[in-house]
């Protein structure tokens, strides 16, 4: 089983029960038939996203990005299932985030600014943020982002047949490699958040997909 190795338990911070069932609940849901995840790196990942965990401005992620993540997560899930390549740049970005942890806070400003050099396009300021905290529980929210997760399957509901017989065609090694990806859902979104050129990449892809597949997403 393929994991992080990156557990640092000696400072345990403040999780609440209630949203660590939730988001295993989601993780389990979607991700089960098609990926071997890491408990360990699921309960690291969880105590990332506290008070104490990763910083404040790292469990920030704009409006924007999470609505792109839930509004095209079949499309992402969907790649994430047949393509080697789109794995493969997930798992890298996903490998850069953890490795900062371990560095100077001027290193990883450094690198931060490589990524925004490396990707042209002007963003406009966020119209609002979403502050991930899983030391609370706000039930109406996990409904709803399960709930938009499952509708975005929707899109690509013509497929499904083919989503199934592509599922239950994974090797093992392919389904370690999008156990990583889904255990390691806190540095996904700082991927999608911090990492422009992963951020562009990722959409110009899904939008690609759209676009040829002829999928309509609101």
């Amino acid at each position: 089983m393929k994991n992080s190795n990156i557990y640092d338990f000696a400072n345990p911070v403040n999780v609440s029960p209630e949203a660590e069932v939730a988001i295993i609940d989601i993780l389990s849901g979607f991700f089960n038939p098609i990926a071997y995840m890491n408990p360990y790196d699921v309960r690291y990942n969880i105590e990332r996203g506290c008070p104490g965990g990763m910083s404040k401005d790292d469990r920030t992620i704009q409006a924007e990005v999470l609505d792109f993540f839930i509004n095209h997560f079949s499309v992402i899930y969907l790649g994430l299932i047949v393509n080697s390549n789109f794995r493969d740049v997930f798992i890298k970005a996903i490998s850069i985030e953890l490795s900062l942890d371990k560095e100077s806070k001027a290193f990883i400003k450094d690198i931060r600014n490589q990524m925004k050099e490396n990707y042209e396009k002007k963003t406009q300021p966020s119209k609002d943020n979403y502050i991930v905290d899983f030391s609370s529980y706000d039930d109406d929210f996990y409904r709803s982002f399960a709930q938009r997760l499952l509708i975005s399957f929707d899109i690509i509901s013509k497929y499904d047949d083919c989503l199934n017989d592509l599922s239950m065609g994974l090797e093992e090694n392919e389904m370690e490699d999008i156990g990583f990806i889904a255990s390691n859902f806190m540095y996904l979104f700082r991927a999608f958040s911090k990492n422009g050129v992963f951020a562009h990449y990722v959409s110009t892809t899904v939008c690609a997909v759209e676009k040829e597949l002829n999928l309509t997403v609101d």
